[in-house]
């Protein structure tokens, strides 16, 4: 039994005859006759008396009632989705990690906006250790890799490699004359190992994606490194890194934006070395519930997104 036959049998009631409702429904009479044969072999009883007009039997009466409130929760089912899918059409939330903005993601967001004023975009802040099993409320979250696997992960820029990063008067203080020797082994290289006696700076907190890829780079080159200081703000960290702090590890596309092409830094002495990583593929994605399908728009966004990255020119 299906919405179909409870239809039919509501009409087939209200118009009090098979042949009269068969005509409104534009089907045979034959068929609707089957098809009432079928809902009260399905019930167990009759539904109506075989008279003329047709009238409800005291089970029909009760099937009758059931199907008003079916019907009537099945039609505000549908408006709600409608009304859901219109708006998710017109508005987007997306989501980034709440300790940093990924590369070159603030210009675009402006630019997708320009190019499309019909959809409102609302940017929130996340957890990034919580947004794997929690994305009430979120469309879109984007972050550097790696994510969970219970998202469905759309690769916007697949090599995103991380740099060690740090001031040119720090490597010559910690290492003196051999300095030279030093940098070209690690150009060579491209093991954190090499430098593992400059002092870091840590992103603090284990909420953020880049604090827990550090981890995972600091495991994988078996060093425990001394930590000078370490923030929750990424803006304390970068000022710290450019006045020698310490090193920073951070992926190409958030060295590029946020520091180099940045005109409140100054980074004439701050050097930078891309790093071999094997625990994970570094990259940036934007993510959405397993299995959700995305609308239209949703999928205008990543794929613009894909392209501005893509024609964002390396800088280190």
């Amino acid at each position: 039994m299906n919405f179909n036959n409870l239809n039919y049998f509501l009409i087939m009631a209200e118009e009090g005859s098979i042949s009269a409702a068969a005509r409104k429904l534009f089907v045979s009479q034959q068929s609707l006759s089957e098809q009432l044969k079928k809902m009260e072999d399905e019930v167990g009883t009759p539904l109506f008396y075989r008279e003329k007009p047709l009238t409800l039997t005291p089970a029909g009466k009760v099937f009758y009632n059931g199907c008003k409130e079916l019907i009537a929760v099945y039609s505000s089912t549908l408006n709600d989705i409608r009304e859901v899918t219109a708006l998710r059409r017109s508005h987007i939330t997306i989501a980034i990690p709440t300790c940093y903005t990924p590369g070159y993601i603030e210009d675009f967001i402006i630019e997708f906006q320009m190019n499309h004023p019909e959809i409102e975009l609302d940017i929130v802040k996340r957890q990034h250790s919580d947004i794997a099993h929690n994305m009430n409320g979120v469309d879109l979250y984007i972050s550097v890799q790696p994510l969970s696997k219970e998202l469905d992960n759309h690769i916007i820029l697949d090599s995103d490699p991380y740099y060690v990063v740090f001031h040119e008067d720090l490597a010559h203080r910690i290492y003196a004359d051999k300095w030279d020797l030093i940098e070209e082994q690690l150009i060579i290289q491209k093991e954190l190992k090499i430098v593992e006696k400059l002092p870091f700076i840590a992103l603090k907190g284990r909420y953020n994606q880049i604090s827990e890829d550090l981890r995972l780079i600091l495991n994988e080159n078996l060093i425990n490194p001394t930590f000078s200081m370490s923030s929750e703000n990424m803006d304390i960290i970068n000022n710290a890194c450019i006045n020698g702090i310490g090193a920073i590890i951070i992926p190409e596309s958030y060295l590029n934006y946020h520091l180099y092409e940045n005109k409140n830094y100054d980074t004439d002495n701050l050097l930078s070395y891309p790093l071999t990583i094997k625990s994970f593929t570094p990259c940036m994605a934007i993510s959405n519930i397993k299995g959700r399908h995305l609308h239209k728009e949703e999928k205008i966004f990543i794929e613009e997104a894909k392209n501005h990255l893509i024609n964002k020119q390396p800088k280190v």
